[in-house]
Formats: C-alpha cells, structure tokens, sequence
C-alpha cells in the first residue's frame, strides 16, 4: 500500500476552495489501495496533520485540531524535540490553489525533500501562476491572446497619467486582473477612465503586478484539460461554461448553491462549437507541451466569433477537472498519482552533482570563469 500525503488550504485567497478540492480527492481515493495522509497548511505555512482533515466539517465548524509535521528526506515527521517518523511518502497530491502552493513554492520544497508530486515543476508553475509573464510567454511561441498590457504597482503610483495612456491604447472597456490571482478573485471590468484608478487600486491590494486586457463584449468560455499518461498527453472533452455574470466569476464557480467546479452549469462537447474545440483541444496539448507540464492542468479559451484567445492555464484546477474525463474521479487520480512517481525517479535518475577536482587545487586565488 502506497503512502499518499494529500497537502492543501495555505495562505491563499483560495484557500476555500483549496480544502474542497483536498477534500474531495481524499473521499475519492481508493483506500484499499493507498493510505491517505491529510496535510493542511495554515495561513502561516505550517505542516498540520489529522485524520479528521478528511471531513469538510472539520473546517465548517473550525474544530482544527492536530500535529505540526514536516518532511525530511523523503519521509514525514512529527514535528518535536524527538524526530518521529511517520511513515516514507511514495507521493503528494497537491490540491493548493493559488499562492506558494501552485505557484512553486511547494514544488520547491517537495524537491528538495526527495518526494514526487502531483503538479507541474517549480519553474512551470511559478511562471503559469503568473498572468503577465503567461501572456508573453504566449505571445512569444505566436499563439493567440487578447490585446492586453501590464502594469507594476510603482508605474501606477508614480506615473499615473503614462498608466492611463497605454490603457487608452489599448481601449475601453478592459478586464483588470491581478496577475497572481485565480477562482476570478479580484477581476473588475472598467468601461470609461472615471473608474479607472478605484478598480485598479483594488487589484493591487492582492499583488504588484497588474495585467489589463481589452474586454471581449461577446464571448463564450470553453475549457479543456490535459495530464500525461505514460509519456502520452491525455486531452479531455472541451466543456462549455455557462456565466451569470458578464464574465465568470467566483460566485458562478462556487457560491451557485454546489460545492466545487464540478456542479456547475456546463455543456460537454457542445455541438455549435465543434470545429472550435477540435482547434482547442490541439491547442491544448501544444501548451501541455511548450510548458513541460506535468499532472492535470485546465486550460481557459475565449471564443469570440469565429476567433479563439488563449485566456489562461490552471496547473492545480478545481476539482482537479475530474469531470471532463472520461474515466471516473478515483480512476484518473491512481493514474496521475502513478505518472507523477514515474516522473520523479526518471529525474531522480538523472547527474545531479559532478565531481571535480577545484577543491582540491584551489590555492586561494579568485577563480577564471
């Protein structure tokens, strides 16, 4: 029986949304086939561990009771004046949204402790956590996005009048989102510069970097999702998602009276769309690809007539996107858990260190590059 630490919450707006995920894997998991270890991480990052992490209630009722552990050369430990060990960690589904936790940071942990994961690398996801840099990074491999600029907090305070020229560039009415964000947390739309400066003062609150994009006034969203399967990029069906709001917002994806992703309106395969998502689904898996990614990951398209915009990637999406695969959520969970630790000792496999002989013959002097 394999070892599964199942790591969630984190200081992240997200947070919520990041137990429900957590939450819901662990009641999909076989468990006669894995042992579930819940870990939550608080708002200050520290390790806590209890078998009652398994039940929402535990968090609806804010009883959270339980141990400070930490990893170590690829095992878990009680944290305490005596080093305990848990037991050795064969991988870590990761169900974080937003912050260090799908943004690298535990990626980076996880790495240097010798334990697979379920998401994409340190680098890939610090670089798709960040919506400026994701865009030009788009861009730049000639795939196509909204018109859109990006705004650093100092231009905004400093040069208030060169902030307003280039968003008159760009053109009214624009989207503003801070780059660092998702669940549409913080997304404003601004349709003449009289609101300008309020809206993005809010969207600083969350971050320095600011991207604003030309607003698309009729547009659908379709998503698609993709993991590898034994060196195989698995593409999903494409769904169409159905918003209340004039773009998608937190309260379409979470406060429509269910409990995650997968209980909202949508459309599997839509039918008017057809040709559209037989370009998306492509699409998909040339981003899987250019991003080296790694796990399951939801990719965020705007159709707007016949024109398609790559809008965004999730490395960790809700839910985990279980519900535009095919298999069932159990099903799709034991084979990413099983990638991801193929994955690893593929790396693991690889030098990672050289001997030389510098040590031995430096004489003090500074040394030629």
């Amino acid at each position: 029986m394999k070892n599964v630490v199942v790591m969630f919450g984190g200081a992240s707006p997200e947070r919520d949304i990041s137990i429900i995920t957590g939450v819901q894997c662990m009641q999909a998991i076989d468990k006669d086939d894995y042992n579930i270890i819940p870990i939550f991480c608080d708002d200050g990052w520290n390790m806590l561990y209890s078998k009652h992490f398994m039940s929402i209630d535990t968090f609806r009722q804010n009883k959270i009771v339980a141990k400070k552990v930490f990893f170590y050369n690829g095992c878990l430990y009680l944290f305490g004046r005596i080093k305990k060990r848990i037991c050795k960690v064969d991988c870590a589904l990761l169900c974080f949204h937003g912050g260090y936790g799908e943004g690298g940071g535990i990626q980076g942990l996880l790495d240097i402790c010798g334990i697979p994961y379920t998401s994409a690398s340190l680098l890939s996801s610090a670089i798709l956590q960040d919506k400026c840099t994701f865009k030009d990074l788009i861009s730049f491999h000639h795939l196509p996005t909204v018109d859109y600029i990006n705004i650093f907090e100092d231009e905004f305070l400093t040069n208030k009048q060169g902030v307003i020229d280039k968003i008159n560039c760009l053109g009214y009415p624009v989207i503003i989102k801070p780059s660092k964000l998702g669940s549409s947390i913080g997304i404003e739309i601004v349709y003449k510069e009289e609101e300008l400066f309020e809206k993005m003062a809010n969207a600083f609150s969350y971050g320095t970097k600011v991207l604003v994009e030309k607003y698309l006034k009729n547009f659908v969203e379709i998503n698609c999702a993709c993991y590898r399967d034994n060196g195989e990029i698995v593409v999903s069906k494409c769904e169409l998602v159905k918003k209340h709001d004039k773009i998608l917002s937190y309260n379409d994806k979470y406060m429509g009276g269910s409990k995650s992703m997968d209980s909202m309106t949508r459309q599997l395969e839509p039918t008017e769309y057809t040709m559209q998502t037989q370009k998306i689904k492509q699409m998909s898996r040339q981003i899987y690809d250019i991003f080296d990614l790694s796990g399951i990951v939801r990719i965020d398209y705007m159709v707007c007539d016949d024109n398609i915009f790559v809008n965004e990637v999730n490395t960790i999406p809700g839910s985990l996107a279980n519900y535009l695969f095919e298999c069932d959520y159990d099903t799709l969970i034991q084979n990413v858990l099983h990638n991801s630790i193929i994955e690893h000792n593929n790396e693991k496999s690889k030098i990672h260190y050289f001997n030389s002989s510098v040590l031995t013959n430096y004489n003090g002097k500074k040394l030629k590059k």
